[in-house]
């Protein structure tokens, strides 16, 4: 682990000195009042605060001349607050010139709140060259397949001491397609000791790809003291590609205390390929206040 972490942060730096002596990496942005902006991202951090989505990286944009974008990311910090799904990773992605992309996650720590679903593991996962992936769970009865994760199951699951775990699902309903993870039920957990953990989900759909996650719902959650946790998600479409993050969507979220968070965001477009980041959008986004932010970027 410690000889990939100097490995990648090594390559870093030699990204990083040849971003520095690339003169082309531009973008052109119009500001609400027309003015051009022109940027050059070197070292950059991205942060979408709705979505929880933090990214810093050394990115290397070519001009919006046709010339294609390549950027490259390492130590790489993905969190997505609103599916509860945390992961701490370090990868490497090769420039968009046909070489393949190689991703590396070691202890990694998954969790996703609102469907009661948490993952604490510790996975290794092979460059895609033909080789196998290969990941371990501990303390955890998981089965994910390539892209995903399926469980309807009833579970033995022996710690690192060898120690028996055992844990129950009723009423579960799990479904995981090739490319993610639905779930859509109403789930009575046992634990350890044999009292009962109770969770509710109504009109609830989730799906998560490898790396990314998509909500349409509207959730309501029964605390294991029995008190409600109410959310609500309307017109809400939240999409994580491998790398990347589209958003486009209305959204209205209650808090816990029943106080109502207004988000609106209109005619926004965000996306991110595998290789890059790419921004090509209008957007209107009105503040809790609901004063009106204008941004074009292009």
């Amino acid at each position: 682990m410690e000889g990939d972490e100097r490995v990648g942060a090594s390559r870093g730096n030699n990204i990083g000195i040849q971003a520095l002596h690339d003169t082309t990496s531009q973008s052109y942005t119009l500001a609400s009042n027309g003015s051009l902006l022109r940027r050059l991202w070197l070292q950059t951090d991205l942060y979408c605060a709705d979505t929880g989505f933090k990214r810093i990286s050394t990115a290397q944009t070519l001009a919006s001349n046709g010339s294609p974008l390549r950027r490259h990311w390492l130590q790489t910090d993905l969190h997505c607050a609103d599916s509860g799904s945390k992961r701490i990773s370090t990868a490497q992605t090769l420039a968009s010139n046909g070489s393949p992309l190689r991703r590396h996650w070691l202890q990694t720590d998954l969790h996703c709140a609102d469907t009661g679903f948490k993952r604490i593991s510790t996975a290794q996962t092979l460059a895609s060259n033909g080789s196998p992936l290969r990941r371990h769970w501990l303390q955890t009865d998981l089965h994910c397949a390539d892209t995903g994760f399926k469980r309807i199951s009833t579970a033995q699951t022996l710690a690192p001491n060898g120690s028996l775990l055992r844990r129950h699902w009723l009423q579960t309903d799990l479904y995981c397609a090739d490319t993610g993870f639905k779930r859509i039920s109403t789930a009575q957990t046992l634990a350890p000791n044999g009292s009962p953990l109770r969770r509710l989900w109504l009109q609830t759909d989730l799906y998560c790809a490898d790396t990314g996650f998509k909500r349409i719902s509207t959730a309501q959650t029964l605390a294991s003291n029995g008190s409600p946790l109410r959310r609500l998600w309307l017109q809400t479409d939240l999409h994580c590609a491998d790398t990347g993050f589209k958003r486009i969507s209305t959204a209205q979220t209650l808090a816990s205390n029943g106080s109502l968070l207004r988000r609106h965001w209109l005619q926004t477009d965000l996306y991110c390929a595998d290789t890059g980041f790419k921004r090509i959008s209008t957007a209107q986004t009105l503040a809790s206040n609901g004063s009106l932010l204008r941004r074009h970027w292009l």
